[in-house]
């Protein structure tokens, strides 16, 4: 859920910290602080020449973990569950590492109670809208949850008929089988919670479909949350990308049998799920005319997208693939046994975008060709912001030379990817570079750890750096290691 600042009543609408290094002002907009009703900061900093905001760290005074960012943020937002007094702290860090921090105090009133007034007799209750909504529905149990016919026509047809706004409920530990994708289209305020139930998929493996077991497309606040997702990606033994190729249907070399699959929206969330044995990404977010509609719609590329607390264990393709969109999160995951790679964050051209990419405190464990990709430079703006922070990788890349974090990997591109910053990663064991950029302009590669490196000889004579920057400019480099 996307959370709201909240101002004080009693404490001055705004606040400002100064240092030598610059000023921040915290300033309230729009209406007093009351619990549960969301509320607006504004941010104004003054810097002084030849520095920027290449990261700020947001706490909110409650059991909120703090949030990061990159650059500096115009606006926060937060709400608060329970009345009290809290002590917001914004802290920008600029290019040269100097902190500028603005604090706002916010005293949170309770909510008022409401009351209705009193009748001589009660008033029918006039009908709903046709379209209002309609609160929590559950799936009906003549929809078979024990695995033993394929539902997902009668899955798909029973959420299309519930109304925006809806909370939809499976029966705690369901099984669900399907052989072919549930596709959710073109819905607004939905909630589907799984409730703990698995959705096992025996869709044939063929590289012209599109059939994961769950498809978002075009939504607007969709969420999915509890679930078990099962696919039927069997291989074992060493990953290899030349073995899921040869086990897949069809002259292409594509797999597309993902767990969920995002396509387009704003505002999809998808959080405390599990995703096993899928022959494709664990998560893929790309635009939505790929499976459905035209590129001309409003909502055909994704954006403020959240991948929360998700856990993939086993997929044939990449654990997950963000390639396009604006404001994407990746939190608090942990990627297993990934058969190409960790994140492939790849544009499948320049005239695309990938803006505003967060991969945030996330556990890597086990993935063939890398860690993290980045490797296509949109043109002009379309590729900047990616914040690449805190994340583990419990191993390097099979392939022991390759690079674990890589940014940039085409250098007969001219364009160029802006403002990234890999910080406070902590990679476990290493041969290769840990963190490679190639046409790169501004960012940040500091205090990232790499306790594990084993000399393989892949920059044979010398040791393999810790990082390499090729074509890029405006990148401050430090307090990484140990260093070969």
């Amino acid at each position: 859920m996307l959370l709201l600042l909240l101002p004080a009543l009693s404490a001055p609408t705004d606040a400002a910290a100064a240092t030598a290094r610059g000023k921040v002002t915290l300033k309230r907009l729009g209406a007093p602080a009351i619990a549960g009703t969301p509320v607006r900061l504004g941010v104004r900093a003054q810097l002084p020449r030849g520095r920027f905001v290449t990261r700020h760290v947001v706490r909110f005074g409650s059991r909120v973990k703090p949030r990061t960012g990159l650059r500096r943020p115009r606006e926060l937002r937060h709400t608060y569950s329970r009345a009290g007094r809290y002590r917001v702290t914004l802290t920008l860090i600029d290019n040269r590492r100097r902190r500028t921090v603005g604090r706002l105090w916010l005293t949170v009133r309770r909510a008022p109670a409401t009351f209705s007034p009193a009748v001589a007799a009660p008033a029918p209750a006039p009908a709903p809208a046709p379209d209002a909504p309609r609160g929590v529905v559950t799936v009906p149990a003549g929809i078979p949850a024990d695995c033993s016919v394929n539902v997902q026509g009668q899955l798909e047809s029973f959420i299309a008929a519930q109304p925006d706004g809806s909370t939809i409920e499976f029966p705690a530990a369901g099984c669900y089988a399907q052989d072919d994708r549930i596709m959710v289209r073109d819905r607004s305020n939905l909630t589907i919670d799984a409730n703990g139930s698995t959705f096992v998929s025996g869709a044939p493996n063929r590289a012209d479909a599109v059939a994961g077991n769950w498809l978002i497309v075009r939504g607007t606040d969709v969420r999915l949350t509890g679930m078990r997702i099962v696919g039927n990606f069997h291989l074992t033994g060493a990953r290899s990308q030349q073995r899921v190729n040869e086990a897949t249907i069809g002259p292409i070399a594509s797999q597309f049998n993902m767990g969920v699959g995002i396509y387009g929206g704003s505002g999809i969330r998808v959080s405390d799920t599990t995703i096993e044995r899928v022959f494709g990404d664990g998560v893929t977010v790309a635009v939505a005319h790929y499976v459905d509609g035209s590129a001309l719609h409003p909502l055909d590329s994704p954006r403020d997208v959240h991948i929360e607390r998700v856990h993939v264990a086993t997929a044939a393709r990449h654990c997950v693939a963000p390639s396009q969109g604006d404001g994407i999160w990746l939190e608090d995951s942990r990627l297993a046994d990934c058969w190409y790679g960790g994140v492939d964050a790849e544009l499948d051209s320049v005239t695309q975008t990938l803006k505003n990419l967060h991969i945030l405190r996330n556990t890597f464990d086990g993935f063939f060709m890398f860690g993290v990709l980045v490797p296509v430079a949109g043109a002009g703006h379309n590729t900047e912001n990616i914040e690449i922070r805190d994340n583990t990788f419990t191993a390097g890349p099979d392939n022991r030379c390759n690079t674990t974090i890589e940014v940039g990997s085409y250098p007969s591109n001219p364009h160029t990817i802006k403002n990234v910053v890999v910080a406070g990663n902590t990679l476990l064991g290493r041969s290769g570079l840990g963190v490679g950029f190639d046409h790169v302009e501004g960012g940040a590669i500091t205090g990232n750890s790499a306790p594990g490196y084993r000399e393989d000889g892949c920059s044979h004579p010398a040791p393999t750096p810790f990082s390499r920057l090729t074509n890029s400019a405006g990148i401050t480099v430090a307090d990484n290691g140990p260093l070969p």
